[in-house]
């Protein structure tokens, strides 16, 4: 009895080593009937952490999709030397060799096919501007102190490139990167009013012709009126000049708005009057009646209209400075300009001047650069 025993167990342990050397371990892959095995992994952009989804993905004549979380898998890839290639959204083509021995897990890593997008944004005052944010697509970038701004990894596609910045009015521009760097500047605008200065005024008189006069009043009349009071035929007429602020030479500025203006002295009847442009300078201590520069360009009629105290009257309006600011521009300089009252009123008009201690003339501009 013993001796059935023993060879009955003899013969178990025999079948099983034998049932052992005919099988693969529960941890090795699992090979196909023809030869083909599976490989797997994640497709992602170099450098980034979020996976790349919709990437297509070939190797040993098989062909996937990455999912929504990178992930793919090719089933059926033959045993050996193979080729696996990726291509994905803007992105370069990946081709590497893999060895298949088994089931494989391989990581895809892209690079953007793109452009690194570079440049400067400033103001033509302020300089370079920091904190602007440049924006294209989803990609953007904070400028530095130095007003620079870069950004990797851009399509090379047609897109807007855009600039923000809340002192400032946004801007863009379209661009079509078509190699490995792309270097797009920007202007960004603003607007302000600035206070002109006034740099001489004057008035002349026909009844003392060879006189200068340098008072807190400026006197426009004709017909010889002061007030009520008659004088004569005689006639007053008001110089005055101003400066643009040198920086309005520059074309890129544009002016808005603006106005030159004086300010009666008292109650007034209305008043017409012509002002025109100097051609040639008028010197601020010799200036007389008889020795007046050479007129230029007629700027505007106006009117000063009925009034009942002093008051600001507006003597140029935007259409005129800008009509100056064309002059300063081509010339560099600006002569000034002469109010001529009109033949037919018979009153004067008498205006606060610069040595004035109150109400004294003003020039503004409102400008965007």
């Amino acid at each position: 009895m013993r001796t059935i025993l023993t060879r009955s167990l003899a013969l178990f342990l025999f079948l099983a080593l034998l049932a052992d050397g005919c099988t693969k371990s529960s941890d090795s892959p699992s090979q196909s009937g023809n030869g083909t095995w599976t490989v797997s992994g994640k497709t992602t952009l170099i450098g980034a952490l979020s996976p790349l989804p919709g990437v297509t993905v070939r190797c040993g004549g098989q062909s996937t999709a990455s999912g929504t979380d990178g992930s793919y898998e090719l089933r059926g890839v033959p045993e050996g030397s193979q080729v696996i290639s990726a291509d994905g959204p803007n992105c370069k083509q990946y081709s590497k060799s893999i060895e298949v021995r088994s089931d494989t897990r391989h990581f895809i890593y892209l690079d953007y096919d793109g452009t690194t997008l570079s440049g400067y944004v400033s103001n033509i005052l302020d300089g370079p501007i920091q904190g602007a944010i440049v924006k294209v697509g989803t990609l953007s970038d904070l400028t530095d102190q130095g007003g620079r701004y870069e950004i990797s990894n851009v399509p090379l596609k047609s897109d807007s490139l855009i600039v923000t910045n809340p002192r400032y009015y946004s801007t863009r521009s379209s661009i079509s990167p078509s190699g490995p760097d792309t270097h797009v500047d920007f202007i960004m605008q603003r607007d302000t009013v600035i206070s002109g200065r006034i740099t001489a005024d004057q008035y002349v008189d026909e009844a003392q012709p060879n006189s200068i006069f340098l008072s807190t009043r400026l006197i426009l009349g004709s017909n010889g009126y002061v007030g009520s009071t008659y004088y004569g035929n005689i006639r007053r007429h008001i110089y005055i000049s101003f400066n643009f602020p040198a920086f309005m030479k520059d074309p890129g500025v544009t002016l808005l708005d603006g106005s030159l203006e004086l300010c009666t002295d008292g109650p007034y009847s209305a008043i017409s009057y012509d002002i025109y442009a100097l051609s040639s300078n008028w010197f601020y201590f010799s200036l007389t009646f008889n020795q007046q520069p050479i007129f230029g360009l007629p700027l505007r009629s106006g009117s000063g209209s009925s009034i009942t105290g002093p008051r600001y009257e507006t003597i140029l309006t935007l259409t005129e400075l800008n009509q100056l600011l064309l002059n300063y521009r081509s010339a560099g300089l600006i002569n000034g300009l002469v109010i001529q009252a009109r033949t037919g009123y018979a009153i004067s008009r008498s205006y606060y001047s610069m040595r004035s201690t109150i109400n004294q003339p003003r020039v503004s501009f409102n400008v965007r650069f």
